[in-house]
């Protein structure tokens, strides 16, 4: 049950991680779940301490360029 809920988890944020680089960059697709596969595959091998090393700087840049999408759809959103 544990490995299906854990399954279920990694398949949404893969497919939310594709939706947004579709959205920003118009494909990636492939590259992200590339990028997911390593991450998920070296995640258990590396220390947390350099987990949080490297995740506290990919979040902020995720943020970053969210806020990015959100700022160029504004004018969009103003004219509806």
């Amino acid at each position: 049950m544990l490995g299906a809920l854990t399954l279920a988890g990694l398949m949404f944020w893969l497919r939310q991680g594709q939706r947004f680089a579709a959205g920003c960059f118009g494909g990636g697709e492939a590259g992200v779940a590339l990028v997911f596969l390593v991450c998920v595959v070296a995640g258990p091998a590396c220390d947390p301490a350099a987990l949080l090393r490297i995740a506290v700087p990919a979040v902020a840049l995720c943020a970053v360029l969210g806020l990015t999408v959100i700022l160029a759809r504004l004018p969009r959103l103003r004219r509806r």
